[in-house]
């Protein structure tokens, strides 16, 4: 990873709008008298303040929140949900006349949003809210939503952001989609050393034509960097030390609400920190990119490095990509209905190698689910994957690999395949992977390890030659195992795409009638592709979780047996 950045030396104060927000998917609305259906639904705080001094305390950044909410239930759901997130309440005002304000939002097909809105509290918002706060404490203020701040837009936001530009403190202010009050803006211009909108709003707003155009129109007007998002497009900046675009970070897409939010505290937080612009446009795509795989206006909790590790493998290689392996029966789990669901440290199973996956920097997470589909669909619901049900697994890992390839498109140049049920698979591993598939030049590289509990793990047992390169890769029911000294297939994988592509749309099934997917190894083999064996001397990071008795044996992990050699 390259250079660690520091968010925690300014603290921020975030004012403007704060709602709950209510979101469903579902199809059209039924005609009167009819019903119809919602596929999901979330309830959750939102509006752009809030959204963005969310984000900024996940990055670790000290952030208060100066917003109105009402004397009421949602008021103290929303208190209750963004302390919990890490940001303070004392400074929201609590508004006995006019209820929190709430936004209905519908999520379509193509995860593009319509909205119906109550502004509530929100209108009653104004200057005499912030006249107490101290402004000398805080690096930056910004102002989340303006447009949509009945009593505070225009005049007294102008005076509030030059106050604080007079003692020297960083401002920024970003829109909501209501330009019909877009006059309210002009006394803000000569004030913002950020603004940040979408390209809808940037044309609206100017009457411009093109980005280039739109940008050169508001620091015309005395803004000192325009920043203009374009969603899976990324985004255009127009600043002193760089102007162009940049392009959008992959992901997975269930919902666009609170993407501009997020990708403002991503770029707010690495400007406070010193970034350059166009690297702090990089992460900020990233931000509002992970906001994108859930549904909500909140992103997923997230931890910093996360982001970075994104950018860093995005810019060096293009993005990664992985698919999870999740949709076995869990016969061996006795009484379980779908292991992954199974709680391990008091959170379901799968989603540690979510975790360890986004960690490592990995962009598009897929997971193949069959059995128990609707339950890992669920356990998952605030992680930022997609899920495809290839079906029962009857047939073996390798079919259910095979029908996933066959409906996928645009997937990263480089992915990972690993099982769901191995949760101490560590972002470090997964990062060595990818770092020696690149630099080898292979088709795949497949982490390997010796243990003597061959029965336990059922992937396959690896045979190398003299030189300790691969020669076979060997099934536990075949019984052929003498000669790969306990060398053990571990199951996890980092492919190039095309390999894995075109490997898996060879896979048949084998002697025993399943689909195994550890025969993509002879399969890529036979046509000359090479096959990187990265060893570990530790077995213990892969075991797989068959059994509750497994289960226990991870839960007290300090006593999980290890096998450790010198390879």
């Amino acid at each position: 990873m390259n250079e660690q950045w520091n968010f925690s030396g300014n603290k921020v104060l975030v004012v403007g709008r704060a709602t709950l927000d209510l979101l469903i998917r579902s199809d059209d609305f039924p005609p009167p008298g009819n019903q119809g259906t919602i596929h999901e639904q979330v309830i959750q705080p939102g509006g752009s303040a809030l959204n963005i001094a969310v984000s900024l305390a996940q990055f670790g950044i000290p952030v208060d929140l100066c917003c109105r909410l009402g004397k009421d239930a949602p008021g103290r759901l929303v208190k209750a949900t963004i302390l919990q997130r890490g940001v303070p309440t004392d400074l929201i005002k609590i508004d006995s006349s006019l209820p929190t304000s709430l936004s209905i939002i519908k999520i379509g097909q193509n995860a593009e949003i319509s909205i119906l809105h109550d502004g509530g509290a929100n209108k009653h918002f104004c200057s005499n809210d912030i006249s107490s706060i101290a402004l000398e404490s805080y690096g930056l203020v910004h102002i989340g939503g303006a447009m949509l701040l009945d009593s505070f837009d225009g005049e007294p936001a102008a005076e509030f952001l030059s106050k604080a530009r007079s003692m020297g403190i960083l401002t920024g202010v970003s829109t909501t989609r209501n330009t019909s009050q877009k006059k309210v803006l002009m006394p803000l211009y000569s004030f913002m050393d950020y603004f940040i909108l979408n390209e809808k709003e940037s044309f609206e707003i100017s009457l411009c034509t093109n980005i280039e155009d739109a940008g050169q129109w508001f620091r015309d007007k005395g803004v000192k960097t325009v920043v203009i998002t374009r969603g899976k497009h990324g985004a255009y900046i127009s600043g002193e030390s760089f102007m162009g675009h940049v392009p959008g970070i992959p992901g997975v897409v269930r919902d666009t609400t609170g993407c501009g939010d997020a990708f403002t505290a991503g770029f707010l937080a690495t400007q406070i920190a010193g970034m350059w612009l166009r690297l702090s446009a990089d992460w900020a795509n990233t931000t509002g990119a992970l906001c994108a795989g859930t549904v909500g206006a909140l992103p997923t909790p997230f931890e910093p490095v996360e982001i970075q590790r994104k950018v860093d493998t995005f810019l060096k290689s293009g993005g990664t990509g992985a698919l999870i392996l999740a949709g076995g029966k869990s016969t061996r789990m006795l009484g379980s209905r779908q292991k992954l669901v199974e709680l391990l440290w008091g959170e379901p199973l799968i989603n540690f190698p979510v975790r360890n996956l986004r960690n490592a920097g990995v962009h598009r997470i897929i997971v193949l689910s069959g059995h128990g589909g609707d339950l890992v669909q669920y356990a998952l619901r605030k992680q930022p994957v997609e899920l495809i049900n290839t079906g029962e697994m009857d047939l073996g890992t390798g079919n259910s690999v095979k029908s996933a390839m066959a409906l996928l498109e645009d997937l990263p140049p480089y992915i990972y395949v690993i099982n769901g049920d191995t949760p101490l698979i560590s972002p470090e591993i997964l990062i060595r992977l990818r770092e020696e598939l690149i630099g080898s030049g292979a088709a795949v590289t497949l982490a390997v390890a010796r243990t003597p509990d061959f029965e336990r793990y059922g992937h396959a047992a690896i045979l190398t030659d003299t030189n300790g390169e691969f020669s076979g890769n060997v099934h536990f029911s075949s019984g052929s195992i003498e000669n790969s000294n306990g060398l053990i297939n571990t199951g996890t994988y980092c492919f190039v795409r095309e390999a894995l592509i075109n490997g898996s749309r060879d896979l048949f099934p084998a002697g025993d009638g399943k689909i195994h997917f550890s025969d993509i190894l002879m399969i890529l083999k036979a046509k000359k592709k090479k096959i990187c064996l990265v060893y570990f001397d530790c077995f213990k990071s892969f075991i797989s979780i068959n059994t509750k008795e497994h289960l226990l044996e991870i839960e007290n992990k300090d006593n999980v047996k290890e096998s450790k050699t010198d390879i």
